[in-house]
């Protein structure tokens, strides 16, 4: 599931190319995960159409999420700054 047209904008093309040639995904543009269903584990997905909110059931037993390759490394922004003396 992807929620913008493709993936060129945001992955290198060597992943798209790895995951084009491989048969057992499919790569679904303008869509996101909107459900899991499933009591201990994950039984099935609900997936929406960014465009036009339709929603489609989908079996599944297990979801891999890919949330970008720029990690978000720093602390929350609080609005202080701090200073330290080399003397303290």
């Amino acid at each position: 599931m992807v929620r913008r047209d493709g993936l060129a904008e945001t992955m290198s093309r060597y992943l798209i190319d790895q995951l084009e040639r491989t048969p057992n995904i499919e790569v679904r543009p303008h869509r996101q995960v909107a459900e899991l269903v499933g009591d201990r584990s994950v039984e099935a997905l609900v997936v929406e159409d960014t465009r036009t909110a339709e929603r489609e059931p989908l079996d599944a037993s297990a979801l891999f999420v890919f949330t970008g390759a720029d990690p978000r490394t720093h602390g929350p922004q609080t609005g202080f700054s701090s200073t330290t003396s080399a003397s303290s």
